[in-house]
């Protein structure tokens, strides 16, 4: 009980963004956990750890944490736990931007679908449609499997929101976009209702934002006002959200304000990407650098050679599509 206690509390400090504590707490609950000795209390948290260990990013830990108290679920019996730690160890890794452990995740998770609750099918289904939105065209079984997961089950919000706001994206890659728009101004609706502060949330946040970008920005202002606002309050609560935050503010302005400020704040969410060793960010934030730049200036020739590299090694199949459409 003091183990799952001290857990609790990390998560409960690091949502008021007070990390030095929070981890304090995470080393308490581990000691604990330890002491306690039975595989249940250290499997059960480890999993509470790893909502804290998301948000920051821990990843040393997390890489180390999560497949051990999986293997421990498994031996218990205890399936319920096993899927949402392989959900959590999903989000995780794709966080992190590393797109091929997310995937064999995914796999895993996939593997279970029809033994799962339908938050961990939601999870499972966003996911994969997050992979696919990486490297090209969604898969439409899944695309569909998702909405009419969405529409007939009683999700909670975060839940729903997520899955419509990644839905709407996968639509709008597919040149559905009536469709594509629906979806997003139903994430708006939500957001209207409730802001979230839930790290997975942003997935279908940038999601809706993406479709309300590409449509009609000018006619989507409030909807995207909305968007904005929950991305940066989610960032605020989880640092590993800042980086994606910080393109969104890039992207917000190159669509409806100055292009000064869209420069500065795509140069800024460049250098905050690459702090955290995100590829994939780091390249669409030199993309969206280079875009707003004259054809002629060298600058830009420069912005899109590095965007290149980064995407390429990133695995970024679908923007370096864009990027070449470019040059």
């Amino acid at each position: 009980e003091l183990a799952v206690n001290y857990s609790t509390a990390a998560i409960l400090f690091g949502v008021l963004s007070l990390h030095g504590v929070a981890r304090g707490y995470v080393a308490r609950a581990r000691a604990a956990a330890e002491r306690d000795g039975t595989s249940a209390t250290i499997a059960y948290t480890t999993l509470l750890r790893t909502v804290y260990g998301q948000s920051v990013p821990e990843r040393e830990w997390l890489a180390r944490d999560i497949p051990d108290a999986i293997e421990r679920f498994a031996a218990l019996g205890d399936r319920p736990r096993v899927h949402i730690t392989l959900a959590n160890d999903a989000f995780f890794h794709l966080v992190i931007e590393d797109f091929t452990a997310a995937d064999r995740t995914a796999d895993a998770l996939a593997g279970q679908l029809d033994l799962a609750s339908a938050q961990i099918q939601t999870f499972a289904l966003v996911q994969r449609l997050a992979l696919d939105l990486v490297r090209g065209e969604p898969d439409l079984a899944a695309l569909d499997r998702l909405e009419a997961l969405v529409q007939r089950n009683r999700l909670a919000h975060g839940d729903a929101l997520l899955g419509e706001g990644v839905s709407a994206a996968a639509r709008l890659r597919r040149g559905e976009i009536g469709h594509a728009i629906a979806l997003a101004e139903r994430v708006s609706a939500r957001l209207a209702q409730q802001l979230p502060t839930t790290l997975y949330t942003s997935f279908g946040i940038r999601g809706a934002l993406d479709v309300l970008l590409a449509v009609d920005p000018h006619s989507a202002r409030k909807a995207i006002a909305r968007c904005r606002k929950a991305l940066r309050q989610i960032a605020f609560h989880n640092p590993a959200v800042r980086p994606s935050a910080a393109l969104a503010e890039a992207q917000i302005a190159a669509a409806l304000e100055d292009p000064a400020a869209a420069l500065a704040r795509a140069r800024r969410a460049a250098e905050q990407a690459a702090r955290h060793g995100l590829r994939h960010s780091e390249g669409l934030a030199r993309l969206e650098h280079a875009r707003l730049l004259a054809p002629a200036d060298p600058a830009r020739r420069e912005q899109l050679a590095a965007a290149e590299r980064l995407l390429a090694a990133a695995g970024s199949t679908a923007a370096l599509a864009r990027l070449r459409r470019l040059t």
